[in-house]
C-alpha cells in the first residue's frame, strides 16, 4: 500500500498501550482505529492465554480500513525485542513500514547478558537467546516477501 504524504483522521482519538513487565518494553499507539504505531515488542503484546488472540491480534481486528501499519524498534535489548520476530511472522504482510536500529551492537549484547545472568546466572544462555533472536529479525527482513518494509543498508 502506498503511504499518503497526507492523509484525513476523521476520529481523532488516541489510544495508548504500554506492555511489558516495566510497562515500556512494548507500546502500541492507535490512532482513530485507522493508524497504528508499534514500538519495541515484549512477548506480553503478542501472546495469547487459554487459546485466546493476543492483545495486539485483537487490535488489529478492530480497526477500521485503510489502516496504516507501522513498527519502530528503537533497540535492541532483548526485553524490549524479543517479541519482534513473531510480528513479522504474524503481520508481515499487514505492516507499511518498520523502522529497526542498524546493529546489535556489543553493549547491546553485554547488556542482555547482564540481565539474564542476573535473573537466571546463565549468561551463556542469553547470549544464544539475545543473538538467536537478532538473527532471526534479519532474515526475516532480508525476506523476499517483507522487502516493501524495510531496506538494510
Amino acid at each position: 500500500m502506498q503511504i499518503p504524504s497526507n492523509m484525513e483522521i476523521k476520529d481523532t482519538s488516541i489510544e495508548v498501550h504500554l506492555a511489558g513487565p516495566g510497562f515500556g518494553e512494548g507500546v502500541l499507539v492507535v490512532i482513530g482505529k485507522t493508524i497504528v504505531i508499534g514500538m519495541d515488542c515484549c512477548l506480553s503484546l503478542i501472546q495469547g492465554k487459554n487459546g485466546e488472540p493476543s492483545f495486539l491480534e485483537k487490535v488489529v481486528k478492530s480497526l477500521e480500513e485503510p489502516t496504516y501499519f507501522f513498527w519502530v524498534l528503537t533497540h535492541f535489548h532483548r526485553d524490549h525485542f524479543q517479541g519482534f520476530s513473531s510480528v513479522l511472522n504474524q503481520f508481515g504482510e499487514d505492516l507499511d513500514r518498520v523502522v529497526v536500529p542498524l546493529d546489535y551492537t556489543n553493549a547491546d549484547l553485554e547488556r542482555d547478558i547482564a540481565y539474564e545472568a542476573r535473573e537466571t546466572m546463565k549468561s551463556d544462555a542469553a547470549f544464544h537467546l539475545a543473538r538467536g533472536e537478532y538473527g532471526r529479525i534479519r532474515e526475516l527482513l532480508d525476506a523476499e516477501h517483507l522487502q516493501h518494509l524495510y531496506s538494510s543498508s
